[in-house]
């Protein structure tokens, strides 16, 4: 990642923190750093409830990879 983008990383993860309370959550299995970035800017429109939906899905997807991992 650049300075730059790491900048942008940071601004985006600070202003998604303090519009939902709690940490942005995302499978990067697979993700670019432009997918991941995406997420962020996509993701800070949504409201709180759609937000949380969301980030249990995330969720669901990172024990699915995991399990994936240690299974096949």
């Amino acid at each position: 990642m650049s300075e730059d983008e790491f900048e942008r990383f940071t601004d985006l993860n600070k202003r998604y923190l303090d519009r939902f309370g709690f940490p942005f959550i995302f499978a990067v299995k697979g993700a670019t750093k432009f997918m991941i970035l995406d997420a962020f800017v996509e993701r800070l429109e949504n409201d709180q409830a759609k937000e949380f939906e969301t980030a249990l899905q995330q969720i669901a997807r990172i024990i699915r990879f995991r399990l994936e991992d240690r299974v096949g």
